[in-house]
């Protein structure tokens, strides 16, 4: 209610339904007000698998704000995102999904939108059903590591079983495919350390470490002031 009352375009809304449907009997409490965490793991299935959110701050549209998701299970419509991230600072996307292909691109839903490690020049699920919206995906992340505080967020995601392809007969599991991330969040600078240890297999393969970010507006010296 408090995030409705502070940021809604009240000309865009239906003021009928706005009657009807406002609780009034409601206190609007910001999080900072209320004390919540700035740091939550959505868990979505019971193999320890989901969502990392965080934040530096509550109410500071500027606030420093850390994803981190290990998908989980074969769903319709969903992405080849395992242990993907994203990545806001200062008011601008460091890290970002921008590079999203439409329905009707070859390479919708597939490794190579999303900051991952791609494997051989990416692109799975390589025949992928047409329209399926890469529900051919095996995405059977876990996380491994986790701990959230006040100063600075771990999380640590396995994702060898997402670097099969369900649409190429006989693909198999990576060897290994795990990424650690590190947001440190309060102090002068935040700053979101990323690492990782993947081998898709014994043979020889080309690995591209994809990080996309937007042109950023942030200028200065590298130094705490600026």
């Amino acid at each position: 209610l408090w995030t409705f009352e502070k940021y809604t375009d009240r000309r865009r809304l239906d003021p009928l339904l706005t009657f009807l449907w406002y609780p009034s009997g409601l206190n609007p409490v910001s999080p900072k007000q209320a004390g919540w965490p700035t740091s939550y793991y959505f868990e979505i299935a019971p193999n320890r698998a989901g969502y990392v959110y965080s934040r530096s701050e509550w109410d500071n549209e500027r606030a420093h704000f850390f994803a981190f998701v290990t998908r989980y299970t074969g769903a319709n419509h969903q992405h080849y995102d395992h242990n993907t991230f994203l990545f806001h600072a200062f008011g601008d996307e460091f890290g970002t999904h921008r590079n999203i292909y439409g329905y009707s691109d070859p390479d919708h839903g597939a490794d190579k939108e999303h900051n991952i490690v791609i494997v051989d020049g990416g692109g799975w699920p390589a025949n992928d059903r047409s329209g399926s919206a890469g529900d051919d995906c095996s995405t059977g992340g876990l996380m491994v590591g986790l701990g959230l505080g006040h100063f600075a967020d771990y999380a640590r995601g396995d994702a060898k079983e997402s670097y099969r392809d369900n649409s190429v007969r006989g693909s198999c599991p990576a060897l290994r495919a795990d990424r650690a991330v590190l947001f440190v969040k309060q102090g002068p600078v935040p700053y979101l350390l990323v690492t990782d240890d993947i081998q898709q297999s014994t043979g020889r393969h080309d690995y591209d470490w994809l990080w996309y970010s937007l042109d950023s507006t942030v200028t200065g010296s590298g130094t705490c002031a600026d």
